[in-house]
């Protein structure tokens, strides 16, 4: 099928069942006529026309089946793709509220599940009366499942379901009792389930989703047409239009935005139809839409456009617009591609439908990512999916889209000749058309070319660009990590084009763009890694550009004026380190939102008119090391909310004006060195949430009014001349005074309810202070003079994090809390002993390089229940009994282990020296692992983790715990670690019994 997927499927599926349906009621009402046989009244009226919200209303009995029969046919709903109502947030009480009878009534199926107790319930027969109710007012269909019981005894009342029944009357009115007797009988009348004709249940659950299923989807009367998703509402919208009954020859236009698809289907009879797709230009319409005389009694024209307009012009008044596909029928759509089924399947059920939320519910997409992602695993699903990091770029599923419409246009015009094209994006073809400098043409608009995809260098011609007058997106990259040149102009560039939009070009090879070099129509310009000395030195039009990055420009001194950027929102100069000055070239950029100096290291100064960029919302000078002040007017910034200073060694003081910029949330200051202390005016900073100065090592103290409400981390870690500190916000969150010379908290500490982490080094002082005690969550104990731990740590019953590493003189362990998750004795050379037991089975626990530790201390971390464990050995224990030579890859299967409900395994490999000797082996080492769990070949899901060591001294053994419900037929462990000179050795899997539910 090609692109003319969804209103092809309209117009083909319209033209045929209308005519279809007119000819089939011609024949019934035949038939009625020569028939004696009235239509039977019991049958409801039609619930066609009325608007569902819900598919499926379940009434049932919850103790009766709930955990076993209902969860299991939730699940098959979930896996159709069914979502019933679920009534779990509606509270129950006397009788059933307006919440519930709403559910009811839009429900357009309803399933009575009967057993023993349903009678029990007076909510269930209440909800029963007005399941009725709907299905003889508006034709609601009705599902009875009788589990367990026999419908005779539902519709006598007899048996135990009468004898519940009976006892729930008990103290009813006549009215009441009357209602549910007469809701029971004609319910128990319809054909339904009986669970005792079934020998297997979950064939039985099958057969109800199912029928279910097809009730829902009933939307075209050919099963010749299932493929073809929300038909019904189409073709009734559309009847109205054609006007069947009229001999009238009709005009109908089709109306609908590109991507939707496009119509090339024909049906003759004695009656013709003529389609006319995709039609953009009056011409085709001149002849057809004047001479209608041309077609016979009854002849119906369909045209399909993008143009409503067109339609009008030409008196076309009949005009039914098509609307994108409802989220249901988008992702039963994208089903039909990716599983050969109008549902997703098992497993899979999330992952569909975030796949099509991703595409919008546009058909075409839906069309090429459902062949995408056929036949794919979940892990291959899921590492295809976008993940979010805080930027938005195009995904690879939307570049696939862009470049199969491409194709397809492509395919229609038959344009073999890459510079004939509209889009470049094949390396080949842009290598083609660079390197002929008659190859391209006003044709092309955009060239996309990876540059890691070629292997020679490219020498683009001088005049490469020559033909092409009317590009306007030219991107020219390199893939991350990729640091070779291959794009060359040996000639020079004599020729940009003047309506470029967009042009990118990663390590552009000249000192300065083509002197006639045309920028104003060009919205963005990303040069990084470039050899830039300068852009254009006289005044250019730039009203439409809105970002720059001329990233790692180290050659670009200035930049160009950019006083007509009067709509810049962006500057990012990261690392330009022979930027000297912005001089006053951005005076005029009122909507500046974004500057990015980062790592601008020879930077002395901001020019005083920055201050009218107002609407600058985050300023970045991080690395600016040149720079010794900042202008006055940073406090005109008064929309300003993320301001970054780290590293600014060069800054002594900042301006006493910050404190008018009081949208400010984010001020860093993490690494001013020179900084001695902060303007008192801080406290005028009321919308300020994190205040971070980590290693400012002069600051001595800090503002009395710094005590801001909305302060909720502070991060004074080595400000190791700060003693003490006032009172601070009881909001705080986050306070981390590792390094400093703070020796208490405040009293106040009590009253900090919403207090996750308080990080603190040792001190005496500590022992004496219940509030500290209370309330710490990390302790730094490490490199100390410690011997052993002192018993007031155990009293610490928030205690996450304890840090010991390099504490050379601690021999013995021990008064270790409960709450510990982490405990770091990483480097302490004289530890023997560990007289401690660990009671948070998620803890992790790093002994590396601890070369004394005792046997008993070295059997109690490796059978301790911990996530993670690292400690010196020479072998893997002979108790884990799965052994492999090779630990980097260990599979094991279920049937070599005892069946459990639960299955925890611990996994131990050996960190092996390999004997070579590289440049670098003194420094810090990454080690890995992954665990993946299949079921029959198919990944359910993984989890992995990484961890940096020090330098090892000797063998290590890297333990890790896991633990699944899931059912799975293996489990493969993968172990590696990023060094030369380190390797995995022999590993080994051990079988842990379950839990003690107890």
């Amino acid at each position: 099928m090609n692109s003319s997927f969804f209103l092809g499927s309209v117009v083909a599926a319209i033209s045929f069942f209308t005519f279809f349906r007119k000819v089939r009621v011609k024949q019934d009402n035949k038939e009625e006529t020569n028939s004696s046989s009235p239509p039977p009244s019991s049958v409801p009226p039609s619930s066609s026309s009325q608007s569902w919200t819900h598919q499926v209303f379940p009434s049932f009995h919850g103790e009766d089946v709930r955990v076993d029969f209902l969860s299991h046919i939730q699940k098959e709903f979930r896996r159709k793709g069914i979502i019933p109502f679920i009534d779990n947030e509606i509270r129950r009480g006397e009788s059933i509220g307006p919440e519930l009878i709403k559910a009811i009534r839009e429900s357009k199926i309803a399933v009575v599940f009967f057993s023993r107790n349903y009678a029990s319930s007076k909510w269930c027969l209440d909800e029963l009366v007005e399941i009725m109710k709907c299905r003889e007012e508006f034709g609601q269909t009705i599902i009875p499942i009788f589990y367990k019981v026999d419908p005779s005894n539902v519709k006598k009342l007899t048996g135990d379901f009468g004898s519940v029944f009976r006892n729930t009357c008990v103290g009813k009115t006549k009215e009441v009792i009357g209602r549910w007797r007469q809701a029971l009988a004609k319910l128990a009348t319809i054909a339904g389930y009986d669970s005792r004709n079934w020998y297997n249940e979950a064939a039985m659950i099958e057969k109800i989703v199912i029928d279910i299923l097809n009730m829902l989807n009933n939307s075209t009367p050919s099963s010749d047409f299932d493929s073809f998703v929300g038909m019904q509402a189409h073709m009734e919208n559309m009847e109205s239009k054609l006007g069947l009954g009229s001999d009238e020859v009709r005009m109908v236009g089709i109306w609908g935005p590109p991507g939707i698809g496009v119509a090339q289907y024909m049906l003759q009879n004695k009656k013709v139809i003529v389609v006319l797709d995709n039609i953009d230009r009056s011409i085709y319409l001149d002849a057809i839409a004047k001479e209608t005389r041309w077609f016979g009694p009854g002849s119906r024209i369909i045209i399909t456009t993008q143009d409503k307009k067109l339609l009008k012009a030409y008196g076309i008044n009949h005009i039914y617009k098509v609307d994108y596909p409802s989220p249901y029928e988008a992702c039963q759509i994208f089903c039909m591609y990716a599983f050969d089924q109008k549902f997703p399947k098992e497993d899979f059920e999330e992952l569909a439908w975030k796949v099509t939320h991703l595409l919008g519910q546009l058909p075409l997409g839906l069309r090429v990512m459902g062949s995408y992602f056929r036949g794919m695993s979940k892990e291959e699903w899921t590492n295809a999916l976008p993940s979010d990091d805080e930027r938005i770029e195009m995904h690879n599923l939307l570049v696939q889209l862009g470049r199969e419409i491409v194709r397809c246009e492509l395919g229609k015009r038959s344009i073999r000749e890459p510079g004939q094209r509209q889009f470049l994006v094949d390396a080949r073809d842009v290598c083609d058309v660079l390197t002929d400098d008659t190859a391209g043409s006003r044709n092309v608009l955009g060239i996309n070319l990876n540059l890691s995809d070629i292997e020679d260098k490219l020498n683009v011609c001088e005049r490469a660009f020559k033909r092409m007058s009317n590009l306007k997106f030219l991107r020219f990259h390199y893939a991350y990590g990729d640091q070779s040149d291959k794009l060359y102009l040996p000639q020079g560039l004599k020729y940009l084009s003047r309506k470029l939009r967009l042009l990118e070009w990663e390590r552009f090879p000249l000192t300065c763009l083509p002197s006639n070099f045309h920028t104003a129509y060009l919205v963005k310009l990303k040069m990084r890694y470039n050899k830039l000395h300068k852009l254009w030195e006289s005044n250019r039009p730039l009203g439409n550009l809105k970002w720059i990055d001329f990233s790692y420009s180290k050659d670009l001194k200035k930049l160009p004026d950019l006083s007509t950027a009067t709509n810049l929102r962006e500057v990012v100069l990261t690392e330009c380190s022979s930027l000297v000055e912005l001089l006053f070239s951005i005076e005029n950029v009122i909507n500046l939102q974004r500057l990015i100096l980062f790592g601008c290291s020879s930077l002395v100064m901001l020019p005083s008119s920055i201050e009218r960029a107002t609407n600058l919302l985050h300023l970045s000078l991080v690395g600016c090391s040149s720079l010794v002040e900042l202008p006055n007017s940073l406090g005109n910034f008064s929309n300003l909310k993320n301001l970054y200073l780290d590293r600014c060694t060069g800054l002594v003081e900042l301006p006493y004006s910050i404190g008018n910029a009081t949208n400010l949330q984010l001020l860093s200051l993490d690494m001013c060195t020179g900084l001695v202390e902060l303007p008192s005016s801080i406290g005028n900073l009321h919308k300020l949430l994190y205040l971070t100065l980590k290693g400012c090592l002069k600051l001595e103290v800090l503002p009395i009014n710094i005590n801001l409400e909305s302060l909720e981390k502070l991060d004074l870690t080595d400000c190791f001349r700060l003693k003490h500190f006032p009172e601070i916000s009881t909001n705080i969150k986050y306070l981390e005074l590792k390094g400093t010379a703070v020796k208490e908290v405040p009293s106040s500490i009590k009253s900090w309810s919403r207090l996750d982490c308080l990080e603190m080094s040792y001190s005496e002082n500590l022992k004496n202070d219940p509030h500290a005690l209370d309330f710490i969550t990390t302790l730094y104990l490490d490199n100390t003079e410690l011997q052993e731990i002192h018993p007031w740590v155990k009293r610490s019953n928030r205690l996450w994090g304890l840090m010991l590493d390099k504490c050379k003189k601690l021999v013995s362990l021990s008064h270790i809390p409960d709450s510990l998750s982490y405990l770091d004795a990483s480097n302490c050379e004289s530890l023997e002993i560990l007289d401690c037991s660990f009671h948070n089975p998620e803890i992790y626990l790093d002994f590396t390089n601890c070369l004394k530790l005792n046997k008993e201390a070295r059997e109690l971390i490796i059978q301790t229940s911990s996530k993670r464990a690292f400690l010196p050995g020479r072998e893997v224990p002979a108790y884990f009994t799965y052994r492999a030579t090779n630990g980097s890859s260990m599979i094991v299967k279920s049937n070599q282990w005892p069946l459990s409900t639960t299955w925890r395994f611990k996994a131990c490999v050996l960190l092996v020296d390999k004997g070579v000797v590289r440049a670098g082996d003194g420094k810090k080492m990454e080690v890995y692992h992954h665990v993946t769990y299949k079921q029959n070949g198919l990944t359910l899901y993984d989890e992995a983790a990484n961890k940096y060591l020090p330098v090892l001294l000797t063998e290590h053994l890297y333990i890790i715990e896991v633990e699944t419900k899931a059912a799975f037929t293996e489990i493969v462990f993968k172990f590696g670690i990023e060094s030369d000179k380190w390797g995995i050795g022999e590993g080994g899997v051990l079988q842990l019994p379950e839990k003690d539910k107890h």
